[in-house]
């Protein structure tokens, strides 16, 4: 599987206790955090709290007139969107950047 490099801000605490961890299992933090989030992410509360999400983006889309639309395209709209928010917060950055 293809690795990608993601940024986290997580607690300090929680930081030197996923380096701790990492070293008394003889693995990276990389791979300890990987397997708690799939981990987190195949527990029961998370597919309770996807199915919530999924029935509120079909209220969502009855509401807005939105039907016909599969859950593929919700998704694409919803990845689209959140690239656009992040482009226009770097733009946002880059110009306070030149300024200073």
């Amino acid at each position: 599987m293809a690795k990608k490099k993601i940024t986290l801000y997580i607690d300090e605490s929680v930081a030197k206790a996923a380096k701790v961890s990492a070293i008394a299992t003889k693995c990276t933090e990389s791979v300890l955090v990987e397997k708690a989030i799939i981990s987190f992410l195949d527990s029961k509360d998370i597919k309770t709290a996807k199915a919530g999400l999924i029935k509120l983006l079909d209220e969502v889309a009855v509401s807005s007139n939105l039907v016909n639309i599969s859950e593929d395209d919700i998704i694409d709209l919803a990845v689209k969107e959140t690239k656009l928010v992040r482009k226009n917060r770097q733009d946002k950055q880059q110009s306070k950047a030149k300024i200073s």
